[in-house]
């Protein structure tokens, strides 16, 4: 009986952990095991669901994300990603069970500074490439219009462009309203 040793799943709080510490060296702004439990875990209004790579029994990546209805619709939404952007691509299957599981219409994932090869070889699309296709941002209000999102960072300190990530939740766009 072989053992797979790099595999995707679905996690619980009891699995953080098995986080590699290392996977937070990726990005700016730095993140931490405690900083995902007080933000995603301890969350008094919204339920997030957290996915995993693993690698050796380790936790290599983490992608977070929350479901947000608008009437009998449901939508993914990833607000989060830890660790190497080239994993992506190791979570293709598990966002595809889980659309048909959770009956979504489909997963979007807003990000600056995330390589557009690694969402494309990921399955994810710009949706800047369909002309007549929108993906409303706001659901409360619902807003039926494609929004374009703008980041600004201001730091003290020298930051590495190159390990500039933002996504949906570091730009205040996932809080309850």
């Amino acid at each position: 009986l072989k053992i797979k040793k790099n595999y995707c799943r679905m996690i619980k709080s009891t699995d953080f952990k098995k986080i590699n510490h290392e996977i937070f060296k990726y990005q700016f702004p730095i993140k931490s095991v405690n900083f995902l439990i007080k933000r995603y875990l301890n969350h008094p209004v919204f339920k997030y669901y957290y996915f995993a790579y693993f690698k050796n029994n380790k936790i290599e990546n983490i992608v977070i994300l929350r479901i947000q209805k608008y009437r009998q619709y449901k939508v993914g939404r990833i607000v989060d990603f830890i660790g190497l952007q080239r994993n992506i691509v190791m979570f293709n299957n598990i966002f595809h069970n889980f659309i048909l599981s959770k009956n979504l219409e489909y997963i979007d994932f807003y990000s600056y500074g995330f390589s557009k090869y690694n969402l494309k070889k990921a399955g994810f699309f710009n949706k800047n490439s369909f002309k007549t296709l929108v993906l409303p941002n706001y659901f409360k209000p619902y807003y039926n219009e494609n929004i374009e999102l703008v980041v600004g960072v201001l730091s003290k300190e020298k930051i590495n462009i190159n390990k500039l990530n933002y996504f949906k939740s570091d730009c205040d766009l996932d809080t309850p309203i």
